[in-house]
């Protein structure tokens, strides 16, 4: 959608995102939600499942393996750990 509004190609757009930031687009979202994930498990009592949902997973299974992927630790014994 950015390389479209600005006219540039997708590529072009996915060379400066790296350039600034030292990662992709995709590594960047995922990291984002993962912490967005875990403040959520910290700070409220929103299910994982209501959690996986509101980050866009329609699936709270595929976004527990990729919680834990990613962390090492599934996201219910995080809440249960950082409490």
């Amino acid at each position: 959608e950015l390389a479209n509004k600005i006219f540039r190609s997708k590529d072009y757009c996915q060379k400066l995102f790296i350039k600034e930031f030292n990662t992709t687009p995709y590594a960047y979202q995922l990291e984002r939600k993962i912490q967005t994930a875990k403040s959520l498990l910290v700070n409220t009592q929103m299910s994982v499942t209501e959690i996986a949902e509101s980050l866009g997973y329609g699936d709270s299974h595929y976004f527990s393996n990729l919680f834990y992927n990613k962390c090492g630790i599934r996201p219910t014994a995080y809440r249960k750990n950082k409490r």
